[in-house]
């Protein structure tokens, strides 16, 4: 593994200032859930992080490395974010599938308020864009994004894919074949196919 530079280091400490505990964030998928962990007493910095903490925590990495504020950290986070992310789906679709009872409405609503998941599938969709730029085969974003999206998400994911594909250049009449775009178009096609059988 590469040295660290002082830059990156400065990027490390940001990242976990906020708990001290962004190292532990990957004990979180080794139990599947956070009630586990949370009374697991091998990992002291991890049995303080709760579930809104942790995916604090994982929000502020992910938006780190869509800034690309320095290219040279960006191979650095995109370590991070594939060693961790067993971790987030894990507690992703744990929090995401939780519900508690709304006294007002009278019903069930969503643990995850709609505001904070709306905001998580644009975070992972973008996520799942700068891959497909980098021409990674990524087929676990788009089942998380899906994992995660309730029956009243369906409209914002549309809008999102739809828009990227609008964004695709058409050059119909050129003889050269852009193979990354290619697979990016039949990737975005693909997830909106994926939506409507959810």
């Amino acid at each position: 593994m590469a040295q660290l530079c002082n830059c990156e280091f400065q990027l490390l400490d940001k990242l976990s200032s906020r708990s001290g505990a962004l190292e532990e964030l990957s004990t979180l998928g080794a139990f599947g859930n956070v009630d586990a962990i949370e009374s697991d007493t091998r990992f002291p910095r991890a049995a303080k992080i709760g579930s809104s903490e942790a995916l604090d925590l994982f929000a502020l990495l992910i938006d780190e490395r869509l800034l690309e504020s320095r290219p040279e950290t960006v191979p650095l986070f995109d370590e991070m974010i594939d060693a961790s992310m067993y971790s987030l789906e894990a507690l992703l679709e744990e929090i995401s599938s939780r519900t508690m009872f709304d006294t007002d409405a009278g019903a069930l609503s969503p643990l995850l308020s709609p505001e904070v998941r709306h905001r998580w599938l644009r975070r992972l969709f973008a996520l799942w864009l700068k891959h497909l730029d980098a021409h990674r085969v990524e087929e676990d974003l788009p089942e998380l994004i899906l994992d995660v999206a309730w029956n009243e998400d369906a409209l914002l994911l549309r809008s999102l894919a739809q828009a990227e594909l609008q964004r695709q250049p058409h050059t119909s009449h050129s003889n050269i074949v852009d193979f990354g775009r290619q697979y990016r178009t039949k990737a975005l096609e693909k997830f909106l196919k994926d939506i409507s059988r959810t």
